[in-house]
């Protein structure tokens, strides 16, 4: 207990050194220390003060002080101030230590409501990233698409009142799941200081959770008192609660710091008995399974029979916390089951609660697209169906986090969810801390379900293909088509490239042949890397080059690729001359036969004002590296070296792209995200919404003068204002059910000042019971 005391004065003794000019090396090494036990013990607030001192002269600052300060900021939800601090370390991170700082700048930015600048900031870690961190990689392409809709959340905020509650229930630490019951009492857990610190006492600061209630009258809230020590048992944090649906149990979460600092809680429930709580039991080991938490119960009814739905990381699960949920039959608490993928991803799901009345599911995600850390979403459904979940929109989320979503028992249109927004009480950062919000619905609301946004994006494509160049891809010893003569091929580079796969465990055979022990593994792990990070990576992007040299050819442009082509110093130069040109025409190829031949009337000029033009330059073994060996009797060096297995290549080296002039060119130009939209399976009695993106990419102003409909079932709105070039705007379709047929297609007809003065939108829709 007197380690913190401890802390503090040797915190105090270290800032009085600092300002005194004698931070020495020892002081620094106290202080690091310190800044990581503070960390590991999840005192975020701590550790940033720590490492803040660490920084304070940045110039002279290690990157990894930076790092920490900067992990401990976000850790503290400082998104502001750890923004800044990614920033920092991006710039001062020349040799790129810290591969995925770009990926939390763009994340605190994005927590900062800045979804423009994040957007680009995550398309920047994904085009620096190039696929080396999967998750990451995977995470931040979903990112993409919640910046996007993030700002269309704001501009579309559904019809709530949200009030934050006043300071009988919200303190300046952390108050979370708010449950009201009939109109009379509110219950919620809080985190509070129970026991203080300063350097007078030996003791160091406590904070406990505990469940509390609030009697509701005329004047408002009551100040909140807490439950029987039965329930709030002083030795553990006691909070997640939840109430069977008759009242008469209740159902909480019993946290413990285990040794590592991390929070390991059980579920337990107390039945009422005249009034009053009994003694609380344990549920069951197939709930509670040892060494994994499990917490945030939920109880309701479905086909007449009780179902516990709650969080956990135990093993079977899709990320780090899933929800899972368990039948109670026969007097027990059956086998857990996961509520699936649709449900559950590779991050956390947390808070559920299920409205039965409506058969829907809310709870908070940090995967599904969300406009801050954690948002709510719905999906309708029970056990493990489930329709795929949908955000409930602004302001019910916010760019921090937003969990806890209950709604009302007696009065459906209103209820409570937790939040660390701005505007909440708090110690030290105004997004540190959780409160409680009450919400109150201003109409009915609808059953509306939002579709996928049509989003489009406009950017120089030559650009982005120039920054994969040279785009270099690498072939087997004397392929194409060995031992010929022959300057062109039939073959593939992609049949090529699966042949060369298949050789990758003979090759790491011949280079490590003659080697053992550490030697052997790191010659086989040189041919690895190879196969991996070059052969499969060239792949890769050249799928990528070919996907968006079309996107290029269909603005009109005139293309020009020049291929150069190589070998390793084996044979004569003649030869290798003929077998450079024959790797180049596996690549032509490629492009020929690519897509089931797309670029053959670009290539054939069949296509009015766009042309693909291929350009060889064979180059053969003149630029080979004099270190490679050209001896065909030493195999392992000539041919299975990572060094002559460099050489064998071809290289996209150039790219011009160039506009061929039209009478198109001085007009606006329409350009949408796509022309048709099929919504599949709809239902009686909803209401379908898509956000349809398009831009200007003429050279001219562009105003959409209408957009005509003859069918009811369709309602369009659409601003008539002038769209500057390269400018974006959008109009929203809604799907109105009700005047459905069963199974039909409806035709919008846009009509502009472009060009192309009419364009066609097509919708598919089939109503099902």
């Amino acid at each position: 207990m007197l380690k913190t005391k401890l802390i503090i004065f040797n915190l105090l003794l270290l800032l009085s050194f600092s300002q005194l000019g004698l931070f020495s090396q020892d002081v620094e090494s106290q202080l690091i220390k310190m800044a990581d036990e503070a960390y590991r013990q999840g005192d975020y607030l701590t550790a940033s003060t720590y490492y803040g001192r660490l920084v304070n002269d940045v110039s002279n600052s290690k990157l990894e002080h930076i790092e920490k300060y900067a992990r401990a900021l976000y850790k503290y939800h400082a998104y502001a101030d750890a923004a800044q601090w990614y920033e920092v370390l991006y710039q001062a991170d020349t040799l790129k230590k810290f591969p995925e700082t770009m990926f939390w700048l763009a994340t605190a930015t994005k927590q900062n409501a800045k979804y423009q600048e994040a957007h680009a900031l995550f398309l920047q870690f994904l085009l620096e990233n190039n696929g080396n961190n999967n998750f990451l990689s995977e995470k931040a392409t979903i990112e993409l698409k919640a910046c996007k809709e993030s700002i269309l959340w704001k501009e579309n905020p559904v019809p709530i009142k949200i009030e934050h509650l006043t300071q009988n229930i919200n303190t300046p630490y952390s108050e979370f799941n708010a449950i009201q019951l009939g109109d009379t009492a509110l219950y919620f857990s809080s985190l509070r200081l129970v026991f203080p610190e300063n350097l007078n006492s030996i003791f160091p600061a406590i904070y406990i959770s505990k469940i509390y209630r609030s009697a509701i009258s005329v004047a408002g809230y009551s100040e909140g008192k807490e439950l029987p020590l039965t329930i709030n048992n002083p030795e553990t944090h006691n909070a997640n609660f939840c109430f069977s649906p008759d009242k008469n149990r209740l159902y909480f979460s019993r946290c413990k710091n285990e040794n590592n600092f991390q929070l390991n809680c059980e579920i337990w429930v107390s039945e009422q008995q005249n009034g009053k709580w009994k003694k609380p039991e344990r549920l069951n080991r197939r709930i509670n399974a040892p060494g994994v938490t499990s917490t945030q119960p939920f109880i309701t009814s479905f086909n007449e029979k009780e179902i516990l739905y709650f969080v956990s990381d135990r093993a079977g699960g899709y990320g780090g916390m899933d929800i899972w949920y368990s039948i109670y039959e026969a007097g027990k608490y059956q086998d857990p089951s996961n509520l699936g993928s649709v449900i559950n991803t590779k991050g956390n799901e947390i808070t559920p609660f299920y409205d039965d009345q409506n058969g829907d599911l809310f709870f908070s995600s940090d995967w599904h697209p969300g406009m801050g850390g954690y948002d709510v979403f719905k999906s309708q459904g029970a056990l493990n169906q489930w329709e795929k979940p949908k955000n409930i929109g602004y302001p019910f989320n916010s760019p921090t986090n937003d969990i806890y979503f209950s709604i009302n028992q007696e009065d459906t249109m209103a209820g409570y969810f937790t939040s660390n927004r701005k505007g909440s009480l708090y110690i030290n950062g105004e997004t540190c801390c959780n409160d409680i919000y009450y919400y109150e619905w201003l109409e009915k609301p609808k059953e509306i379900a939002l579709t996928d946004t049509l989003f489009v994006e406009h950017v120089d494509l030559s650009l982005k293909i120039k920054e994969l160049l040279p785009l270099t891809l690498y072939f087997h010893n004397d392929e194409p088509d060995p031992a010929t003569t022959k300057t062109t091929t039939t073959k593939n580079y992609k049949t090529t490239l699966a042949d060369y796969f298949g050789l990758m465990d003979i090759y790491k055979d011949e280079y490590a042949k003659g080697l053992s022990g550490d030697d052997r593994i790191k010659a086989q792990q040189n041919i690895e890397v190879f196969f991996n990070d070059y052969v499969k990576k060239g792949y890769t992007n050249l799928t990528l080059f070919a996907e968006w040299l079309k996107k290029d050819l269909d603005k009109g442009n005139h293309v020009k690729i020049t291929i150069k082509g190589y070998t390793s110093p084996l044979h004569t130069a003649d030869y290798n001359l003929k077998l450079a040109s024959r790797r180049i025409s596996s690549l032509k190829n490629y492009i020929y036969e690519f897509n089931n031949g797309v670029f053959i009337p670009y290539i054939n000029g069949e296509i009015k004002n766009c042309r693909l033009e291929l350009l060889d330059a064979p180059i053969g073994k003149t630029e080979a590296s004099p270190l490679v060996s050209d001896n065909p009797n030493d195999k392992r060096n000539s041919i299975y070296s990572r060094a002559a297995a460099l050489e064998r290549r071809i290289q996209i080296v150039m790219y011009e792209s160039d506009k061929i002039e039209s009478a198109a060119d001085t007009m606006p130009e329409l350009f949408l995200a796509q022309k048709e939209i099929n919504f599949g399976e709809v239902k009686e009695n909803h209401e379908y919404v898509l956000v349809v993106q398009y831009i200007n990419t003429g050279q001219k102003p562009l105003i959409i003068e209408n957009i005509d409909v003859q069918n009811s079932a369709v309602e369009v709105n659409y601003r008539k204002i002038e769209i500057l070039p390269n400018e974006k705007s959008d109009f929203v379709i809604r799907l109105k059910t009700n005047y459905l047929n069963s199974d039909q297609t409806i035709k919008l007809k846009i009509k502009s000042n472009a060009y192309n003065s009419t364009e066609d939108f097509v919708i598919k829709a089939k109503k099902v019971e």
